[in-house]
């Protein structure tokens, strides 16, 4: 065969040629995008501060909180006190019977296990009745005349009776000291207080009492149970846990830093539910009745929180 001889390539061959079948796209100037980009925010803005207006409030900034309160646990209401555990007292140690008297007004009256003082003063009375023995054993008697025999049985029914008065205060002290809310832990002091919270923040009770954000009274709904789950009874809960907890970190868990970030999301919680509550009854009076009883300030829902 003959010798083959090499043939040099082509150099146009190695460029790149452009495809001219595919559409040329154009981009929009960055200048023009961000004009556009402000129209739409000056138009949202704008949508904002119409909606202010239409609900009577001021469309400026909105004033900073007032300083020198505390958004975790507000001004101290009495309602706010009934959170905090019972205090006992020893009667031996107070000298005057007013002081006394004073101490006995001042004492928690909650019970504990579910009950309430009437409850417990049925059982307690029916207690006593059970336990009343008035019963004639004649066949133990010895033989007597009737006169006898009669005055015998009054005296033994009043010493029957007086035995048993003192059996009974007894019973009756110990029964109310084991329900005591004082003889309970902080479990029974939550479920306590979250029981307070419905049945004072409830709109099956408030409904009949507070007026609607217009100012016109609600129509009577049907309900079939208790309210648990409306915003104010929330924020009630929530509050009676964080001053709880506030309370023990305050107390005992400085370096309990697990606590302290379960206080911090629920007061971002309780911030955004009062947040809402806000915007939906518009000042009120739903709105202002739970600020009140709750002690709650501008502190507690505007602006940024630090915990």
């Amino acid at each position: 065969m003959p010798p083959r001889i090499p043939v040099p390539l082509r150099a146009d061959i190695f460029h790149k040629r452009p495809c001219r079948d595919l559409p040329i796209r154009t981009f929009t100037s960055y200048s023009n995008h961000q004009a556009a980009t402000n129209q739409y925010v000056d138009r949202q803005k704008q949508a904002h501060s119409a909606a202010l207006k239409s609900r009577g409030k001021k469309s400026k900034d909105e004033p900073p909180p007032k300083p020198g309160t505390n958004p975790v646990r507000g001004l101290t209401t009495r309602f706010l006190q009934s959170f905090d555990p019972p205090k006992t007292y020893d009667e031996s140690i107070i000298a005057t019977e007013e002081a006394l008297q004073l101490a006995r007004e001042n004492a928690d009256k909650r019970l504990n296990f579910h009950l309430t003082q009437e409850q417990l003063d049925q059982q307690l009375a029916r207690s006593k009745h059970l336990t009343s023995t008035d019963i004639l054993r004649p066949e133990q008697l010895p033989v007597e005349t009737r006169e006898e025999y009669e005055q015998r049985m009054e005296e033994e029914k009043a010493l029957r009776e007086e035995r048993h008065q003192a059996e009974h205060e007894r019973a009756k002290v110990a029964i109310e000291r084991i329900v005591k809310l004082e003889a309970g832990n902080l479990k029974d002091l939550r479920r306590v207080n979250i029981q307070t919270c419905i049945q004072t923040f409830g709109r099956h009770n408030t409904d009949a009492v507070l007026a609607g954000k217009d100012g016109k009274e609600r129509a009577e709904k049907f309900r079939a149970g208790v309210d648990v789950g409306s915003s104010e009874v929330q924020i009630a809960v929530l509050t009676a846990k964080i001053r709880n907890l506030a309370n023990f970190i305050q107390e005992r868990g400085h370096k309990d830093h697990h606590n302290k970030r379960n206080l911090r999301l629920m007061v971002h919680k309780r911030q955004k539910l009062l947040k809402y509550l806000v915007r939906k009854e518009r000042g009120g009076p739903r709105w202002q009745n739970l600020i009140r009883t709750l002690g709650l300030t501008e502190a507690t829902w505007k602006g940024e929180i630090v915990v």
